[in-house]
């Protein structure tokens, strides 16, 4: 399976599939939202992962190796691509964003590409570099 098509179906598929059944897994739930949130955070991996009420997976995070380094042989778009590789592969974004200082810091440039079967892709870069810091896929409904 490719990882975007772990979206919209029970986390206990991915949990049971490799590399993530042998990855160390925290499982926690907010209770305390409009909706029921649990998330699954595999601390070593660089992957968390956010579920709706009946546990089935609405997003992922993929962060860099300042967070755990995902194994981006595990997806299409490795870390050290530059924005420019980003736009030969997927074209034109829907949506972009500048880099930015607010109340919760700095953050980098960011893209958003909607890809078949209504799944988000969000690229976010460092702010110190052309490459990626965090890479987010997402249920297009969900997107911002």
């Amino acid at each position: 399976m490719q990882l975007t098509d772990y979206i919209r179906h029970p986390v206990s598929q991915m949990l049971g599939s490799l590399p993530f059944r042998d990855w160390p897994v925290e499982r926690s739930v907010d209770d305390d939202l409009d909706e029921r949130i649990v998330n699954y955070v595999f601390p070593q991996n660089g992957l968390a992962l956010l579920c709706d009420s009946n546990e089935d997976v609405r997003t992922m995070f993929l962060y860099s190796e300042d967070r755990g380094g995902f194994d981006e042989s595990l997806f299409e778009i490795p870390f050290s691509l530059t924005r420019e590789g980003v736009f030969m592969k997927y074209g034109q974004p829907a949506k972009r964003g500048p880099r930015s200082t607010g109340i919760l810091g700095e953050s980098g440039a960011w893209e958003r590409f909607v890809r078949p079967q209504g799944v988000v892709v969000h690229i976010q870069y460092r702010t110190d570099a052309d490459s990626i810091e965090l890479i987010t896929l997402m249920c297009a409904e969900d997107a911002p």
